[in-house]
């Protein structure tokens, strides 16, 4: 559905004929590059079909000009007909621009929907060993706060595996996260921190697109009425 509405608005866009409001639609969709790059890629196209039909059309009646007489009813027919063929080429360039749309990996939408889990205030009593690792994850560092983070993590601290897991999700290390989080999920009691692990699961499906994995977790969340219902929802719409 979402696709069919970008390309009539790009429809309406290269024939100017936008409304107001559908004006103001476009520039903000034109926000996204994914989107700017599908507008550009129908413009050059349309411009290739207008170039390429003057250019027939100016070749056609160069030549007929020193054999043929040309009649209105001719040429005119002869228009029509080329412009119908710009017209098919068109419609081909729209359905690769659906295609190319309905192809690109779900990962695309990670960025829109991830938030680093934010870290705790970092208080005295707690232990060297937390405080760095916190301490680091505040600082961005992940990495080093990952390697202090895996031997911090375990059944009794199932906590530190959702940081854990966040690291790995801003290293780009998708499959530790995946680990992480349903080690988490396994060892875990808490519910709330069961939702938490869920959605950040559901995260690194996205990043990793793994779509069929992260579906039937979407649909679970959704299912359980929690705190993640309506961003599961929303995402689930959006890679639908």
């Amino acid at each position: 559905m979402q696709e069919e509405t970008h390309r009539a608005l790009i429809d309406k866009y290269l024939t100017d004929s936008l409304t107001e409001s559908e004006k103001d639609s476009f520039d903000l969709l034109l926000k996204d590059p994914e989107f700017k790059e599908a507008v550009l890629y129908e413009k050059r196209v349309v411009a290739a079909i207008k170039a390429s039909a003057n250019a027939k059309l100016k070749a056609h009646l160069k030549g007929i000009s020193s054999n043929t007489p040309i009649t209105e009813n001719s040429n005119t027919n002869y228009i029509k007909k080329l412009w119908l063929s710009a017209a098919s080429v068109l419609i081909i360039a729209s359905i690769g621009y659906f295609f190319y749309t309905s192809n690109q990996p779900i990962s695309n939408q990670f960025e829109e929907f991830y938030e680093l889990y934010p870290a705790v205030t970092i208080q005295r009593g707690e232990g060297d060993e937390v405080n760095k690792a916190l301490q680091l994850y505040s600082e961005e560092k992940y990495q080093e706060a990952a390697n202090e983070l895996t031997s911090l993590a375990s059944a009794d601290q199932p906590t530190y595996y959702l940081y854990l897991g966040n690291c790995y999700l801003q290293l780009g290390q998708s499959q530790n996260a995946i680990a992480a989080f349903e080690t988490l999920i396994e060892v875990s009691n808490d519910s709330i921190l069961t939702q938490h692990s869920q959605w950040y699961l559901a995260l690194a499906y996205l990043q990793s697109n793994e779509p069929e994995s992260l579906k039937a977790l979407l649909h679970k969340i959704i299912d359980q009425q929690g705190m993640y219902t309506e961003l599961a929802s929303k995402l689930l719409n959006k890679i639908d």
